[in-house]
């Protein structure tokens, strides 16, 4: 996520306490070094890591199956404007 207080706030809304936060930077690849960092401080604090599916798909095993996904999506103010813009722009694609 480009803007992780986002995803800090989304998880304060769906009941999750945060107890330590780590912002990475968007597309960031993890080292080994990072992933056994946050495995350990989750290990020695009885926490749960947290990432969205994006972050998730780059993790190695060891941390993924530690690792608790945080799905996002999207909702539409107006799905009739949203899909009058999509009908507009695949028909200038034909």
């Amino acid at each position: 996520i480009g803007r992780p207080q986002k995803f800090f706030t989304s998880l304060n809304q769906v009941g999750a306490t945060i107890v330590e936060a780590r912002e990475f930077p968007d597309h960031h690849r993890f080292t080994s070094e990072e992933e056994v960092e946050l495995m350990m401080i989750a290990g020695q604090q009885d926490l749960q890591l947290v990432c969205t599916a994006k972050d998730f798909v780059r993790l190695s095993p060891a941390i993924a199956e530690r690792t608790q996904i945080l799905e996002v999506g999207v909702k539409w103010q107006d799905e009739a404007l949203l899909n009058k813009i999509l009908k507009t722009l695949i028909a200038k694609e034909s």
